[in-house]
């Protein structure tokens, strides 16, 4: 979950859930995997 609504001063943050997708251990895996190889480590 994250704090939203805190872009603005006086605003009142609200619980927001994460996805299912910011979740799926493949993807993270994936997405680890490309950006090692971006940044030259892969």
């Amino acid at each position: 979950w994250s704090w939203g609504n805190r872009q603005k001063e006086g605003r009142k943050s609200f619980v927001q859930e994460v996805s299912n997708e910011a979740m799926d251990d493949s993807k993270a895996k994936r997405l680890w995997e490309l950006s090692e190889k971006l940044v030259g480590l892969g």
